[in-house]
């Protein structure tokens, strides 16, 4: 094998390689920025939820306390 030949191939699979490390890379990034936006949505749901929460709590506690009057009574 000639030398020239020899360099050809291995620079064919450094190149190769290197390609492969990139695309991963990017599919890493990705991936990154798709679990980023996931924790986005549930932080505003959770956010959009919490109004409704305590709007629930707190008629739920106003029945609890008439209903504690009504027995004390």
């Amino acid at each position: 094998m000639e030398p020239g030949t020899f360099f050809l191939i291995i620079l064919l699979i450094f190149t190769a390689w290197v390609i492969f490390i990139y695309n991963h890379l990017v599919q890493l990034r990705e991936n990154i920025k798709s679990g980023w936006l996931q924790i986005d949505v549930q932080l505003k749901r959770r956010h959009d939820l919490l109004p409704r929460l305590t709007e629930t709590a707190g008629t739920h506690l106003h029945q609890r306390q008439s209903l504690f009057v009504n027995t004390a009574r």
